[in-house]
């Protein structure tokens, strides 16, 4: 039973945070960190780690350059679910055509938010993401 029971938006990011964590450990290739936690209540924001072999960049004689670890940053803002989308954010490169490789909103992550809806969870969105890594996950 929550303890928040009176605020529908904790409620929402307590649910998040026990799923992510169910996700996780059934994964040897995805964890996470929360971050900025205010003691007592659940994280708003998470760094999420994937341990996978993929394209970050390609050189100059146009071959591709490898990285084993990516970093995602992903932010749930006040109006998360019901007003506001996910913020997410590549935090290490990664050359992928959803993710943003320049400028000012670089390692944005195009999640597509108007067509995951209310319904989606933290957990369903960093499986899509893992996807663009091509990490292969079963949601319990």
């Amino acid at each position: 039973m929550s303890k928040f029971k009176q605020d529908p938006r904790l409620r929402r990011l307590e649910m998040e945070h026990e799923l992510l964590q169910d996700f996780c450990s059934q994964s040897e290739l995805i964890t996470f960190e929360p971050l900025n936690q205010r003691p007592g209540f659940p994280p708003e924001s998470y760094k999420i780690h994937f341990r996978v072999k993929t394209i970050t960049a390609i050189d100059s004689q146009q071959k591709p350059v490898y990285g084993e670890l990516h970093t995602a940053e992903i932010s749930l803002p006040n109006g998360y679910p019901m007003t506001s989308s996910p913020i997410c954010y590549m935090r290490t490169p990664v050359w992928h055509p959803n993710i943003r490789s320049s400028g000012e909103y670089r390692g944005h992550i195009c999640i597509n938010a108007q067509v995951l809806g209310h319904w989606h969870t933290l957990d369903m969105l960093i499986e899509q993401i893992g996807k663009c890594f091509n990490i292969k996950t079963t949601m319990p």
